[in-house]
């Protein structure tokens, strides 16, 4: 069973919202990842399908995260949208499973309007505000037997795990083994995981136990010893579901760490003071030992706790277990990115998800280094991106908080990663450009004026206007000059007024400004005779501000007339001028090369 359709209307900050899951060719569910700011709906979202999952559960087992006829989401007319009288709920899985809800601003006989589209509308009773409606009762056996079967896992927001180091109980806290009731109205298995590491701790203690003392198959070898044939018992191998799922155990252990493709020994320390831990042999010959396996990061532990809590709850089902395929259900994840460093975000999350074809996983996140990691595993097809409150599925470039965080990434990483490379090269120097179109016009000059090697010894790289530049100067100037070994130079336009400032290798110059009807940019370059020209070729290159007299405070101001570049048709101002610009157009560009030419000497007499 796996979620079909979830609709909300007038709820919090979401006016309406349907959103229709998809499914791969083979029938595997796509994941469904859902951002937005905080406060777009991700949460609201997500409590209305664990809701109908609490709701499923509680009909058929006593032990339910809520007791029949309850439900896990409260219900009240402040979560109805502002200028709303109501709001409404509905989510519908595979097989025809539904809840659905509606909330009132009012008692039912006073609402006012047409009634809303609610299907159990003539239902909900005079004196009532509210009303919960569904079709799964103990009839459903197709529910019943996919609850039975599946995983059905939600993880909060405020799930925690207390850190190995807060004191000496939680690091060395004894391992027992778990102990189930075995009753056919129990399941033994909680929808919500706010802390499952004890339990996991305590079930993989009996995995191991099964897998190397029940499962263990072995052979008599007759041996020749102290001039006698005796017989030794040889183990030949383990087979059997325990060794099965210590498998895949070890593949998400595996993963985590980052060593796939390696093998582990476990270790569950000496008896009556139980530790699970291991040493792993990675594929490339290194070795790493672990204690206690549940001792790792808190970022570590949360996926820990994820993954295996799936395995986990697969093995309480009962289901046979040959492959991840075998893995069916529905896991909820508020935050899937809590506590995780980008790297983990990026490279290892995207690679457990990737593990679990046949688990619907639906999560929230607000990184764009996960959003990025999963385009790369599983590409912009493999995953539906869904943008809150507005409910439409987005690319990973569309995500409004990507542009932000990621450009304050490259500020760092992608910077410093390019400082170390260039200091190991120490040949090569970088001019950063107010954009791409700069970049090609120097290029193109260097061509025409014949300063080609000059260029050579710099990477040209475009960056996103001046602001970009600052960010670039104020972050790294005093902390990355030391460790630059080639000039880096932040080559602002004429039109920003910047002094010329060096500190150490790290240059910050501007286009010097020459006569021009264009005003701003790096196309002040080019004298009027050019500009002219293209605007006879395509007027809509320009953008113009005729002559004209302004009075600021009864002063008479003459104002010439101003030529800039129109922003949609930058680009192709540049492709046309770098086609059909002579050396004579590109004369003024001799400038900046002058200019790299002199910080090129300072360099050379400074080393």
């Amino acid at each position: 069973m796996y979620l079909s359709a979830v609709s909300i209307l007038n709820t919090g900050p979401i006016a309406n919202v349907r959103i229709d899951t998809k499914f791969a060719e083979d029938g595997s569910p796509l994941p469904v990842i859902l951002v937005g700011k905080n406060g777009a709906g991700k949460s609201i979202v997500i409590s209305h399908i664990v809701n109908a999952l609490a709701t499923a559960q509680s009909v058929f087992f006593e032990d339910s995260d809520v007791e029949q006829g309850r439900v896990y989401k409260l219900r009240s007319p402040s979560y109805i949208r502002e200028g709303s009288t109501y709001s409404i709920g509905e989510v519908r899985f595979t097989g025809g499973a539904k809840v659905a809800e509606i909330q009132l601003s009012t008692r039912k006989r006073d609402f006012i309007g047409e009634p809303p589209s609610y299907s159990s509308w003539s239902s909900v009773l005079e004196m009532e505000s509210s009303h919960f409606d569904t079709n799964i009762s103990r009839n459903s056996s197709d529910v019943h037997s996919a609850l039975l079967g599946g995983i059905y896992l939600y993880f909060p927001p405020n799930r925690f795990e207390e850190p190995a180091w807060l004191n000496e109980v939680a690091l060395r806290g004894k391992v027992d083994f778990y102990r189930m009731k075995n009753f056919s109205t129990t399941s033994d298995r909680k929808l919500v995981q706010y802390s499952p590491l004890k339990g996991i701790q305590d079930w993989l203690l009996d995995l191991i136990y099964d897998s190397f003392a029940v499962e263990r198959r072995t052979t008599t070898l007759p041996v020749q010893f102290d001039g006698k044939v005796q017989n030794f018992n040889v183990l030949v191998a383990r087979t059997g579901p325990a060794t099965s799922l210590l498998s895949a155990v070890e593949s998400v252990v595996l993963t985590l760490l980052g060593a796939p493709g390696g093998t582990i020994q476990w270790n569950v320390g000496i008896r009556n003071h139980r530790n699970v831990g291991l040493t792993l042999n990675g594929p490339n010959g290194d070795v790493r030992r672990i204690s206690n396996l549940f001792a790792l990061s808190t970022g570590e532990s949360g996926l820990l706790d994820l993954f295996l809590s799936i395995l986990r709850d697969l093995d309480f089902s009962g289901m046979h277990f040959s492959s991840f395929r075998d893995v069916k259900g529905i896991v909820v994840v508020d935050e899937i990115d809590l506590h995780l460093h980008a790297d983990f975000q990026y490279n290892t999350l995207p690679a457990l998800l990737r593990l679990f074809p046949c688990l619907q996983f639906i999560a929230s996140t607000h990184s764009p280094l996960l959003l990025l990691g999963l385009n790369a595993v599983l590409e912009s097809k493999g995953f539906q991106l869904i943008d809150l409150p507005s409910g439409e599925e987005i690319a990973v470039e569309s995500f409004t908080e990507f542009e932000f965080a990621f450009r304050a990434m490259q500020d760092t990483i992608a910077f410093e990663s390019a400082a170390r490379q260039l200091s190991a090269d120490q040949g090569k120097g970088i001019l950063f450009v107010e954009g791409d179109t700069d970049a090609l016009l120097i290029r193109r000059a260097a061509q025409l004026l014949l300063e080609e090697p000059l260029l050579e010894a710099f990477e040209v790289v475009g960056v996103e206007g001046c602001s970009y530049l600052d960010k670039l100067w104020n972050a790294h100037s005093a902390k990355l000059n030391q460790r630059i070994l080639s000039p880096w130079i932040l080559l602002y336009d004429c039109d920003t007024n910047k002094q010329p400032t060096q500190v150490g290798q790290l240059y910050k110059r501007a286009v010097p400004r020459q006569q021009s009807c264009i005003w701003t940019g790096i196309e002040n370059l080019f004298d009027r005779h050019f500009a002219e020209r293209a605007r006879e070729h395509k007027p809509d290159f320009f953008d113009i501000v005729e002559a004209h007299t302004k009075w600021p405070k009864g002063q008479k101001v003459e104002v010439p007339e101003v030529w800039t570049v129109n922003r949609d048709e930058k680009m192709k101002f540049c492709k046309w001028a770098c086609e059909n610009g002579t050396a004579d157009d590109f004369r003024h560009f001799a400038t900046i090369f002058a200019m790299l030419r002199e910080i090129t000497g300072q360099a050379a007499t400074s080393q």
